[in-house]
């Protein structure tokens, strides 16, 4: 009895599954996952909409990012920009410096600048 049942296992043929039926599940996974990426990035891109990024702008050891990026915004932008319009300034250090620590221990404050504002400033 034993044998019969394992004979008639072995010549069942087992139920293969349909690949255009799996094509479909792959590809509707695949259009979720750009969704989601899509509206990570907004998100993303939402929460970074009143910083700017300041490119040659040179902040000595002893200056304020702020102060630099005021008197940049009052005498390049013509901008009436005041301390209380900055949320926060700071250095972002440029790739390549991040990588060597010795140009870091050089010049630490070289980079970039980004600076979150608290308004738009007018063309």
């Amino acid at each position: 009895m034993l044998r019969i049942w394992m004979n008639e296992l072995e010549s069942a043929e087992s139920p293969q599954p349909d690949v255009s039926d799996l094509t479909r599940k792959t590809d509707a996974v695949a259009r979720e996952n750009r969704q989601y990426a899509v509206a990570a990035n907004e998100a993303e891109q939402f929460s970074h909409r009143n910083n700017i990024r300041i490119k040659g702008l040179t902040v000595k050891r002893e200056e304020d990012c702020r102060q630099v990026v005021i008197e940049f915004a009052r005498s390049k932008l013509n901008s009436p920009i005041s301390h209380d319009d900055i949320d926060i300034a700071h250095i972002i250090p440029n790739r390549a410096q991040s990588n060597q620590s010795t140009q870091m221990q050089q010049n630490p404050r070289k980079g970039r600048l980004l600076s979150s504002l608290t308004f738009a400033i007018a063309k």
